[in-house]
Formats: structure tokens, C-alpha cells, sequence
């Protein structure tokens, strides 16, 4: 009897069991959320990255560097000549402080031409004026000293300061007869000095002379821009920043033949009152530029 009991209490509980297997399988699963699934991603080698600045050059020769050569700008050179035997400096007549004066030995310098025949202080500037240039640094200087005036030719800049100095042991005065600014006349004592500007360009070079010693004399140019030159004393001359692409015309003048127009230029240009013109896309050499004696005449 109680065997019985408990063979039915046995199979009751079986039936118990498989029943909540059963129940338990059929339920739904639970909810998956993509939180719940993330995977980080295996590490990848990339590589070690390029160097930046390989990256911006380039090897490509079909791409040129760009020439910072010329800055953006041109140079205008050349070289004056005497086309034919060259003239000796005729000494002046020393009529005043002769114990100064005399031992200098000063000389014609309307006409100066080296050894090998460059002709010093010959003024080439740009008379084209739609042009503009930085101001210069520091005055112009124009000294007394052996009794005569150096620079014999000079460029001043408009609104630059011109020093007028005194090197001689004797007073001396300086004369600028300049036209569109005032004129100036102002003595200057040994050692000493004064300073003038002027504001506005002269068309023409003014002349520099000294009311007590009649024999010196120079020339002064007042110019609005920097693009002028003075000849050296082998006749060569260089004009730099000139802007590119721009026509521009040039002024040549000399102290005794004025416009400078009978000259021989390589390539046969011809000039017509001292004036050429020129467009840069770089720097341009005149050359040797022959002047004939007879310009001097």
C-alpha cells in the first residue's frame, strides 16, 4: 500500500517536471539591444602616417619653382662711351684762396671721361610718371671739398633731406637754382653744414654753384621716385626695382651736350631727345652706348 503511494507521487512529480520544460522553452527569448552586441574592431596596422612636408612638395618635374630671382621687379644697366679720342680735363682758374684752393687743383668736370672711355655723370631717369617707388634712406649729401662739389652730379628724392656739408678749411657758399621749388643760397662755414628738402620734382637737373668761388659748379636732380641713376666713373650705370610689365620712358641727359641723342646703341635703336622707351619682363642691358664727339660741340 504504501509502495503504491509512493510510485504515484514519483510519476506526479515527472509529469510536474516535463510540464515546466516544456513551458519554459516556448517562451519568447529576451530583447536584444545593440549595446548589448557591440564588438570593438580587431587593431588594424596602418602604417606609420607620412611626414607632412612630403605631403606639400612636390618632385613633379612638370611644376617649376618659382624664380624669386628678380623679386618681382627689373634692373636697367649700360655703359657710356666717348666714340673717339678722349678729351684731357682742362685745369680751371683758381682766383680766390689760393692756399686752399690752388694745391686741390680742381678741374673742368662739364666733360669727364675715364681711361677706357666712360663718360662719368651722365643722368638716366624714368620721365614716365605713373610710377612709384619707396623714399630712400638717409639724406642726400653734397660736400665742399677741394674746392669743388662732390657728387659733381647728385639725385635727391623729394622730401628727402639734401646735407649740404663743408670739408675745406675756408668758407664756401652753395647756390641751387632750382625752378618749380624755391631756390636756395645759404653759406656754409668750414665744418659746417645745413639741410634742405624739396617737395615737389624738377623737370630739369638745377644747378649748383658757389658765389665765391665762381669756378665750381654742380648739378642736382630732384626726382619723385628712385628710379634714376648717376654714370660711374668707367660710364656704367644700373637702375634697379623697375616694375615689370610696365612701359616706361627714360630721360638721358649730360651737362654739356643736354639731351644726350647722338649715340650709337647695339641693335641700332634710335633716340629722339634723349628719351627710349622700355617694357621689362626682366632685366634689360643697354650695352655699350657710343656718344659721338660731336654731341659735345
Amino acid at each position: 500500500m504504501i509502495w503504491r503511494h509512493l510510485t504515484s507521487a514519483i510519476g506526479l512529480a515527472a509529469l510536474v517536471f516535463i510540464g515546466c520544460a516544456d513551458d519554459k522553452a516556448a517562451e519568447p527569448p529576451p530583447e536584444v539591444r545593440d549595446s548589448d552586441t557591440t564588438v570593438d574592431p580587431p587593431e588594424v596596422d596602418l602604417g606609420t602616417p607620412a611626414d607632412e612636408t612630403d605631403a606639400t612638395e612636390s618632385t613633379d618635374p612638370a611644376t617649376p619653382a618659382a624664380d624669386a630671382s628678380s623679386g618681382g621687379s627689373a634692373v636697367l644697366r649700360g655703359k657710356f662711351v666717348y666714340d673717339g679720342k678722349a678729351p684731357e680735363p682742362a685745369k680751371l682758374a683758381i682766383t680766390k684762396d689760393q692756399e686752399v684752393c690752388g694745391p686741390a687743383s680742381p678741374v673742368d668736370e662739364s666733360l669727364v671721361v675715364g681711361p677706357d672711355g666712360g663718360i662719368a655723370n651722365i643722368l638716366v631717369w624714368v620721365r614716365s610718371k605713373d610710377v612709384v617707388s619707396e623714399s630712400p634712406e638717409g639724406n642726400a649729401v653734397l660736400d665742399n671739398h677741394g674746392c669743388r662739389f662732390e657728387p659733381h652730379v647728385l639725385v635727391v628724392h623729394t622730401g628727402q633731406q639734401l646735407e649740404i656739408t663743408n670739408s675745406d678749411p675756408i668758407g664756401h657758399n652753395a647756390n641751387v637754382t632750382t625752378v618749380i621749388n624755391p631756390a636756395v643760397n645759404s653759406s656754409v662755414p668750414p665744418a659746417g653744414n645745413y639741410t634742405i628738402s624739396f617737395s615737389k620734382e624738377e623737370r630739369m637737373p638745377a644747378k649748383v654753384s658757389c658765389g665765391i668761388h665762381p669756378w665750381m659748379t654742380g648739378w642736382v636732380l630732384v626726382s619723385d621716385d628712385t628710379y634714376n641713376a648717376v654714370t660711374n666713373d668707367d660710364g656704367t650705370f644700373e637702375i634697379s626695382g623697375l616694375p615689370l610689365g610696365q612701359e616706361l620712358e627714360f630721360q638721358v641727359w649730360q651737362e654739356k651736350a643736354g639731351f644726350l641723342s647722338d649715340v650709337t646703341v647695339e641693335g641700332g635703336e634710335a633716340w629722339s631727345r634723349g628719351r627710349f622707351t622700355k617694357t621689362f619682363d626682366g632685366d634689360v642691358d643697354l650695352g655699350v652706348v657710343k656718344v659721338s664727339p660731336s654731341a659735345f660741340e
